[in-house]
């Protein structure tokens, strides 16, 4: 499903937040850098963050699992353990699952680990919400997803916008910016 306008992903935004048992929010390069930010945010006002942006948390992942199916396999992992947590997956991305056929072989695509992780969540009944600046393979596996609009140039502060207005939209712990 995908949401149109600003109040209404704000709006499912918060709702998720609430009735989540843990929340992860991850995405690859300067996006992971926006996910880490807003997972500090959300975990200061007591959020249930799982913090798939740790350096040696990622590291191991990869060495253990693989790139491509590393946080797939750790989602798995983490729902046979809470059987009947509330998970909400936020992933953020500027063209995830764009296929680059210059670059990579065909068969392939960018943020493989972000896409089998949107993957996994929907096989596991697990909420995703994609925000990314196009329509992409990441989308069709999200639960909803948001296409940032098209006049936004620093997608990555956009990202921390957004939660920094639901933050004060609903006036948690009276944070301002």
């Amino acid at each position: 499903m995908r949401i149109y306008n600003e109040d209404d992903l704000y709006k499912y935004i918060k709702e998720q937040l609430d009735k989540a048992d843990y929340i992860i929010i991850t995405g690859n390069g300067g996006s992971l850098a926006s996910a880490l930010h807003i997972s500090s945010d959300l975990l200061k006002f007591g959020y249930p963050i799982l913090d798939f942006n740790n350096t040696s948390f990622l590291t191991a992942l990869y060495n253990d699992f693989g790139f491509k199916d590393s946080y797939a396999i750790f989602l798995e992992k983490l729902r046979s353990k809470f059987k009947k947590a509330n998970i909400f997956i936020i992933i953020l991305t500027v063209h995830g699952g764009k296929i680059l056929k210059e670059l990579r072989n065909q068969s392939n695509i960018w943020s493989s680990n972000l896409y089998n992780l949107a993957k996994k969540a929907l096989e596991l009944n697990i909420d995703v919400l994609t925000l990314t600046s196009e329509k992409n393979l990441i989308t069709s596996v999200s639960s909803v997803y948001y296409l940032i609009p098209s006049h936004i140039q620093d997608i990555e502060s956009y990202f921390i916008t957004i939660f920094h207005e639901v933050l004060k939209k609903y006036a948690i712990c009276g944070f301002e910016n």
